[in-house]
């Protein structure tokens, strides 16, 4: 705080803004929401949710893809593949 307060009274550092790292919040840190992978998660874990019109198309088509992955079609048991396939997809 001190340092933010001395930037703001013009005094010259090495940097023009300061990152608040411990805070553990993410978006506060100007992180994106994670909506997508959030969504994803959500239509995997519950596929019913796949007929919901207010899931968007891409993450549909993401969920999809990785359950068609997954065998029995669904994510609740996994195996080193389908892990290895998670990771990609996600990257």
């Amino acid at each position: 705080m001190e340092i933010e307060a001395e930037l703001r009274k013009g005094v010259k550092m090495p940097f023009s803004s300061v990152i608040k790292a411990n805070v553990g919040d993410a978006q506060a840190m100007g992180q994106k929401p994670m909506t997508f992978i959030r969504q994803v998660i959500a239509l995997v874990t519950h596929p019913e949710l796949l007929q919901d019109p207010k899931f968007p198309e891409d993450v549909k088509k993401k969920a999809l893809q990785i359950l068609g992955d997954c065998r029995g079609g669904s994510a609740g048991i996994s195996n080193t593949r389908v892990n290895a396939f998670l990771i990609e997809v996600f990257e």
